[in-house]
């Protein structure tokens, strides 16, 4: 019993070390870039032993999360703007890297083939249009500068409905609660994507998805950050991201 006494506190100490040890490593997702960057983590981590973990949300509310305190090791982002916003702020360890071009599609329930968007969306067809929050999700307000360039936003806003993120909109119209989506094209890979009639929209270069390491890392985490950074520039990643959609920076 004394032994015990003697060694318990050692081997707590341990446990706690090896609790602390296997914490995997965080990453945050924007929702467009969830089911690639998943099977892209799931690639990387049949070469390692780490697998990190994806914390999926619109890229402001992730945002807010890491200017809140949560911890993350890598933030990627819909865009630029909000990793600068981090870099500027001193919260990363870099400027922001762009990973990959994402582009805007629009996602509906009746035949786009020859179809005139700028005819249709307004028609009487069209009852309920879901797109991201602006404010949130760089998709939603790729979708509103998109709208306000055809010159189509003032009359199909009455018609919209919001989602926090485009993973939202997607489940929107998937239940068919709206007649049309602006969502990110990577979408259509998916399962739920095979419904429906798409459109890819025209943009010059595409949406820069953008990524930040965060400070604040242990040196495990450093490491595995690294070697994760390191993966998304080999041909299986990119082969990856291209099967779903994006475009190699």
């Amino acid at each position: 019993m004394r032994l015990f006494r003697l060694f318990a506190p050692l081997v707590c100490a341990w446990s706690v070390c090896l609790s602390v040890g296997a914490q995997p490593l965080r990453i945050a997702v924007a929702a467009s870039l969830g089911l690639p960057l998943q099977e892209i983590v799931d690639s990387f981590a049949r070469e390692r032993v780490e697998k990190p973990t994806l914390v999926v949300a619109s890229s402001g509310v992730l945002t807010a999360q890491i200017t809140n305190g949560a911890h993350f090791a890598l933030f990627i982002s819909a865009d630029t703007l909000y990793p600068h916003t981090l870099w500027q702020q001193q919260r990363t360890d870099g400027p922001p890297q762009v990973l990959a071009y994402g582009q805007l599609a629009l996602w509906c329930r009746y035949p786009l083939e020859n179809q005139d968007i700028n005819v249709l969306l307004p028609g009487n067809q069209i009852k309920k249009i879901a797109i991201a929050q602006p404010q949130l999700a760089p998709f939603g307000k790729e979708a509103v500068r998109w709208l306000r360039a055809q010159r189509l936003y003032d009359t199909v806003w009455p018609k919209m409905v919001y989602g926090e993120n485009v993973g939202q909109v997607n489940r929107l119209i998937q239940a068919g609660a709206v007649d049309a989506a602006f969502t990110a094209a990577s979408a259509r890979a998916s399962s739920i994507g095979q419904k429906g009639y798409w459109q890819t929209l025209p943009q010059e270069g595409g949406i820069a998805h953008s990524m930040v390491v965060l400070k604040g890392l242990t040196a495990a985490e450093r490491q595995t950050t690294q070697a994760l950074l390191a993966y998304f520039r080999t041909p299986t990643a990119r082969t990856i991201l291209e099967k779903w959609g994006y475009l190699a920076p």
